[in-house]
């Protein structure tokens, strides 16, 4: 990959500029078609766009460390990212004290390894980074100890410096290293949130689903012989694996990350002749006999769309085959952004639960 070379003109909004601009897009009484907030979302795109030329510098160089894994191309998976504006606005309204000009995760690069061991050599390399244009400023090792949310993967993060484009410099990014089974949990949590109980239910994860995700993190961590969290020192693995299997009949998981696999596949085909208008769908799974619905709805057509919601769910609550949500658009892209091979990183999800539930 040969990154463009940013153009002279373009130059790098101040910090107080950019956190002025922050705490204006962020603010839920904005006039969304006044100049204050136009202005500000234009500094926020700008400074934002900036972070693609470190990343894609970073992605080149990261290619080419990648040979000396000996893998082949096929046998990893790379991919980049800018956050989102809507993701951007969402993070600053749940921590108002943040500065945006701080954040460090306005860019990131993954990249999917297929073994702990390629994990740990591509660690090594970049903890002993000797290149002049990055400088490693913060690790995070979620392996070794995994997040609250029990989410394992290495990062780091980079600071950028080249005095040939003053514009990017300065500016961090985050480096993402996992396994695939690492990615295939991380997906497979990413897709019951985004689809299920983000938009929908509250704010927090059911403390069913909290424990189901806790109890596969640790038996993958098995998997991969690293490091058991200590809280579950104290249980078998015969155990463990009791748990698993009767939460994923209980809560019908399989079930439902495949069919919620197929309503987005089709939503994604569906997403080049929808009316333009169009900004969320009603989805509706039947597990038993296999039937699949899907309504879409405008944003005149709101009010209509909960109450159709409303209808579903209450059908759903006499009939445990039933499966309703209601999801926006922008989710539906989102999880398809982070998460470039989505379908595959459910099946390898599912084909490890199918490994566990067989043996």
């Amino acid at each position: 990959m040969s990154p463009k070379k940013i153009q002279q003109s373009v130059q790098k909004p101040s910090n107080g500029s950019i956190d002025k601009a922050g705490k204006i897009i962020s603010q839920d009484w904005i006039d969304y078609q006044s100049d204050e907030y136009q202005n500000a979302y234009n500094i926020i795109s700008e400074w934002r766009w900036l972070h693609t030329y470190p990343l894609n510098t970073f992605q080149a160089n990261l290619r080419r460390k990648m040979g000396s894994l000996w893998l082949n191309k096929k046998d990893y998976i790379i991919s980049q990212r800018l956050k989102r504006i809507v993701s951007i606005i969402t993070k600053l309204q749940r921590f108002p004290q943040t500065q945006l000009s701080r954040l460090q995760d306005i860019g990131w690069i993954r990249v999917i390894v297929p073994d702990m061991t390629s994990v740990t050599l591509l660690y090594q390399l970049y903890r002993k980074n000797n290149s002049k244009l990055y400088q490693l400023i913060r690790e995070k090792d979620y392996i070794a100890q995994s997040k609250s949310d029990w989410y394992r993967s290495i990062h780091l993060v980079f600071d950028y410096k080249n005095k040939l484009y003053p514009q990017a410099s300065g500016l961090t990014f985050e480096f993402q290293i996992r396994t695939f089974v690492q990615h295939a949990w991380a997906t497979a949590v990413e897709t019951i949130w985004t689809i299920i109980w983000s938009s929908l239910k509250s704010n927090q994860w059911p403390e069913e689903w909290l424990t189901y995700f806790k109890y596969v993190s640790v038996w993958f961590s098995y998997l991969e012989w690293t490091k058991i969290n200590e809280n579950f020192l104290q249980f078998s693995q015969q155990e463990i694996i009791a748990e698993i299997k009767k939460m994923t009949h209980d809560l019908k998981v399989k079930e439902i990350i495949k069919w919620l696999s197929v309503a987005t596949n089709e939503i994604k085909k569906q997403m080049k002749w929808i009316h333009k208008d169009s900004t969320s769908f009603l989805i509706t799974l039947n597990t038993k006999d296999r039937l699949l619905w899907i309504k879409w709805f405008t944003r005149d057509q709101k009010e209509q769309a909960i109450e159709s919601y409303k209808k579903w769910e209450q059908a759903a609550l006499t009939n445990p085959s039933f499966v309703v949500v209601l999801v926006s658009i922008d989710q539906i892209k989102d999880l398809q952004q982070a998460y470039p091979s989505y379908f595959w990183d459910n099946e390898l999800f599912i084909e490890n639960l199918d490994k566990l539930i067989e043996n």
